[in-house]
């Protein structure tokens, strides 16, 4: 329902009456005197008409329509999804809208080449959203789950780097094809994001450090993402044998070079829970169950 104005005067249109008139005085004044003579001759029976030409800023239309378009534009919404006191709460996905510029312009600058007033209709379509209330509805069935435990008697610092990791990483969702980064997910691990001091494997000792204890939360979530059959990207193992964990069930992160990243290679969104309960740390994925109740993943 919005109506845009463009006045003439802003896009510096004009006649070009010199160059016209420089045009019409030259005329019957070029040639031998025989040939001015004939073209002024024929003046009387044909007389000679001179048409101004127009001329107009076409950048200055298209720096109009371009802010147009930022006004109207409208990114599409997502459905989002949550896990409230153990139910999820999906909300409505919204359709976004893109102006097409370059077909608008095309009709616009018909109506000003014509010198008319008059309006065009401004072009575009709607964009439609990734995920849809109807994809997060399809992926709420749990589709991996894991705990670890630990104990109290661990250093406070250590607990609260469970704490942290778990709440970082709690409520992630990863649309089809998005790949997942632990590192990312956790942020810089500095005192700064809540992160305490605790033991950390460092060149296969135990050394002193900030964030000791999220590589156990990352080694949770690993073990979740193959019970769920996700595609792991980026994996390594610690320096040194773990206690939360079987040989070989372990994942490590560390500064930039070692990180546990992983593909949702399902066609719907899977959301990743993730929170301590007593002693146990777990991590629980959600998504769309495409396996049988019996099938079984065994390490």
């Amino acid at each position: 329902e919005q109506v845009y104005t463009i006045k003439y005067g802003d896009i510096g249109a004009e006649y070009d009456i010199e160059e016209t008139l420089r045009e019409a005085y030259d005329y019957g004044r070029v040639g031998t005197v025989k040939e001015r003579y004939k073209i002024v001759s024929d003046l009387k029976t044909n007389p000679k008409d001179f048409e101004a030409k127009f001329t107009y800023d076409s950048e200055a239309v298209r720096e109009r329509l371009l802010k147009i378009a930022e006004e109207l534009n409208q990114e599409p919404v997502n459905s989002t999804m949550k896990r409230e006191n153990g139910r999820f709460v999906i909300t409505d996905e919204k359709s976004g809208y893109e102006m097409d510029v370059e077909t608008t312009l095309t009709e616009l600058t018909g109506l000003i080449d014509n010198m008319e007033e008059g309006s065009v209709e401004i072009t575009g379509r709607e964009t439609e959203p990734e995920v849809t209330r109807q994809d997060n509805e399809k992926a709420t069935s749990l589709i991996g789950t894991y705990y670890t435990t630990f104990t109290g008697s661990e250093t406070l610092g250590r607990n609260i780097n469970l704490k942290v990791g778990c709440e970082n990483i709690n409520g992630t969702m990863l649309a089809p094809g998005e790949t997942f980064s632990m590192n990312e997910a956790l942020g810089p691990q500095t005192y700064a994001n809540g992160y305490r001091n605790a033991a950390v494997i460092v060149n296969g000792k135990i050394e002193d450090g900030l964030a000791g204890g999220v590589c156990q939360v990352t080694t949770t979530l690993y073990n979740a993402v193959i019970l769920s059959e996700l595609n792991v990207v980026e994996r390594s193992n610690h320096s040194l044998a773990v206690a939360y964990v079987p040989l070989g069930q372990d994942a490590a992160v560390a500064g930039d070079y070692k990180d546990l990243k992983f593909q949702n290679n399902t066609e719907y969104p899977i959301y990743i829970e993730a929170y301590l309960s007593g002693n146990k740390l777990v991590t629980n994925i959600y998504g769309y169950e495409e396996h049988s109740s019996g099938r079984e993943i065994k390490m």
